[in-house]
């Protein structure tokens, strides 16, 4: 047992190394917001950064305790049970906002373990990449959001390097693994439930058949929480005698973010990862801080240089089939947001489902790319992190009130 846990020690040291750096780093940043009190409300006013619900709503309404977050009701009824009336709101929050920034660096962390041990990319390449996914608007601002996205995040990374590991290793994927991560990944935020079930496509050594068996399971456990949650919200709203019943509003309160963007491309693909500035906007009655359209030409052409690099791996997966995964699990947002329109006046917030994606293909490009060109690469991706962490964190720090 020693000899194993050394040689896991030993082959995931820089990992266990960049999720303590990185801890660290996003702990100060959420202390330092802490200390602001824009997380805890004020004359019962909302405590929130764009929109993101924070503390205010995790203590009073249960955070995203809803049909379509099952898994999230454990952790409100922890922060209510244990941890408020041991610590008291304010040591609660602070505790949470620890675990948000850990998750974060876990995220962090996982990406540089995907491009190290399924890339194969060397260490200080993925070091860099996971560098460029710290300096992202989204991984920063999660680090002080007491929601579901920083839990998502974090397990939609690990998810990526577990499957796409045995897929490397046996060409198949087991039916336990897909039931675990699909159930997690569903039980926390409901579509991402389809995104390891995807991975079956990769699975190329089993037959279809072989294949939707394994997608059974998971489908009918989900189903079944699902519907356990939403018969519990019917009771609950029946016996306060409400006069619409609690589930019948949760399902028109996810209607009403049916909507369309003006700027698909840059609301969807750039601000997650590289925010303009921000303004005080209306919405769904409320008032919360909202991006504005990039002014400067330069920062236009990001988005659609995360989409071509996105769709370079449908090409790249010809050589590299595990590249397939990127686009796999990036059609679940698509299929969700762009197509379905869901939440796209807001679609900054939903950066955590999948800003990880773009140093893991980037990771991917290396391995096509004429090696003379590396160094290029490498320049080019280290000013650009330096540019977005600066940034960002300006951004974010100009508009706490």
């Amino acid at each position: 047992m020693g000899l194993l846990n050394k040689q896991l020690l030993e082959r995931w040291r820089v990992e266990l190394l960049c999720a303590l750096g990185v801890w660290v780093l996003l702990a100060l940043l959420a202390l330092y917001i802490y200390s602001t009190g824009l997380l805890m409300p004020q004359d019962d006013a909302i405590g929130a950064y764009l929109g993101y619900d924070n503390y205010f709503r995790f203590t009073t309404r249960g955070g995203a305790w809803d049909v379509s977050h099952p898994l999230i009701t454990p952790l409100y009824l922890i922060n209510r049970v244990l941890l408020v009336p041991l610590l008291g709101e304010g040591g609660a929050l602070v505790g949470i906002l620890f675990a948000s920034a850990l998750l974060m660096a876990i995220a962090v962390a996982g990406c540089c373990g995907y491009l190290r041990h399924v890339v194969q990319l060397d260490t200080g390449r993925s070091l860099l990449l996971s560098g460029l996914l710290l300096s992202t608007f989204t991984v920063m601002t999660l680090s002080f959001t007491v929601e579901s996205y920083p839990l998502s995040m974090a397990l939609l990374v690990l998810s990526l390097l577990c499957l796409s590991s045995q897929l490397k290793q046996e060409k198949r994927l087991s039916g336990w693994h897909v039931t675990l991560w699909s159930l997690l990944l569903g039980g926390v935020t409901l579509t991402n439930f389809a995104k390891p079930l995807s991975l079956l496509l990769l699975s190329k050594e089993e037959s279809l058949w072989q294949r939707a068996r394994k997608a059974f399971l998971p489908t009918l456990l989900l189903l079944t929480l699902v519907v356990a949650v939403g018969w519990f919200y019917q009771q609950r709203g029946t016996s306060q005698g409400a006069e619409e019943p609690m589930l019948t509003a949760q399902v028109n309160d996810l209607l009403r973010f049916q909507t369309r963007s003006a700027d698909l491309v840059p609301d969807f693909f750039g601000h997650p990862l590289l925010i303009s500035d921000l303004e005080m906007r209306e919405l769904h009655g409320e008032t919360v801080l909202r991006p504005t359209p990039y002014a400067c030409w330069a920062m236009q052409l990001l988005p659609w240089g995360v989409v071509l690099l996105l769709l370079s791996m449908i090409w790249i997966g010809r050589r590299y089939p595990l590249a397939w995964a990127i686009p796999l699990y990036l059609a679940v947002d698509v299929a969700v947001h762009l197509i379905g329109g869901y939440g796209l006046d807001e679609a900054v917030i939903f950066g955590g489902h999948w800003v990880f994606l773009v140093p893991m293909a980037l990771g991917w490009l290396y391995l096509v790319v004429p090696k003379q060109a590396y160094r290029y690469m490498d320049l080019a991706l280290l000013l650009l992190s330096i540019y977005m962490c600066t940034h960002n964190l300006s951004i974010i720090l100009l508009h706490i009130k």
